[in-house]
């Protein structure tokens, strides 16, 4: 049977100790400590009440026994292995979501044979390209990794008979050594030129209309991102196209090489 007076006894000497897992350890042996203690003073003939009265006088004043147990328990060690145990978990999920991400977005609108993104119409993969071209600057990494033409077809010839156009998707990805360094959103400031000599203005600078490299995100995730940039209503025979980037003391030049690519 649990006898309360030790019990509070107990809960007034651990009262330094905050670590739970260390102050029901030392509880358990106090509590030991104590019903030996009773039940010799029980052996030595005296009566339940007077063995538990001197049982607590023998062990002493709970409150001044209090600092002590608490600077002899300091929860250093366990704190830093709890802290371990969280850190290693959240980097294992962190990692296994980023995977599961990367997986999902890298195929998206590059590997699938048909997709239908418009009201109007389907599209059609008709070239796919894996440039693998890379540039780092001020730690940060900038790999360009796939481009693809899209045909997309319309539900009905347009006026000027035409059934289709076609559209180029580049996808870049961004990231730094650091994990606490976002992506730099200038990357909305790229522009681009193709082998016809047809200039493609920022997203940021481009009127309606006139020939642009527009971008989304498709996927960020603290220090790595995934951009695609893209460009509707491409031109004939388009055989490479440069992507630039000059802003920010950077320098950048991304050439895909698109040979064999689409012909209207």
């Amino acid at each position: 049977m649990v006898n309360r007076e030790f019990v509070y006894w107990c809960k007034d000497a651990l009262e330094g100790i905050r670590y739970w897992k260390i102050r029901n350890k030392v509880y358990a042996e106090l509590y030991e400590h104590l019903e030996d203690r009773y039940e010799y003073f029980l052996a030595k003939g005296y009566e339940p009440k007077e063995a538990e009265k001197k049982t607590l006088e023998a062990m002493g004043d709970p409150r001044e026994l209090a600092p002590l147990l608490a600077a002899i328990h300091k929860p250093h060690w366990d704190y830093a292995a709890i802290i371990t145990r969280v850190l290693a978990w959240a980097l294992v999920i962190v990692t296994l979501c980023r995977c599961v991400a990367y997986i999902y977005t890298d195929g998206l609108h590059f590997y699938q044979d048909t997709w239908d993104p418009f009201t109007q119409g389907g599209e059609q993969c008709v070239a796919l390209v894996e440039p693998d071209i890379v540039r780092r600057e001020s730690g940060y990494t900038f790999r360009l990794d796939k481009a693809a033409l899209w045909r997309t077809y319309h539900s009905e010839p347009t006026e000027t008979g035409e059934e289709y156009f076609d559209s180029l998707y580049i996808s870049m990805k961004v990231s730094h050594l650091l994990p606490w360094m976002r992506e730099q959103q200038a990357v909305g400031h790229m522009w681009a030129v193709d082998n016809n000599g047809v200039y493609y203005r920022s997203f940021w600078g481009a009127a309606d209309g006139e020939p642009s490299v527009r971008y989304m995100p498709k996927f960020r995730w603290f220090n790595n991102a995934t951009y695609t940039f893209f460009f509707y209503d491409t031109v004939t025979d388009l055989q490479w196209i440069e992507l630039h980037y000059d802003r920010d003391g950077r320098d950048m030049v991304f050439r895909v090489d698109l040979t064999g690519g689409v012909t209207k």
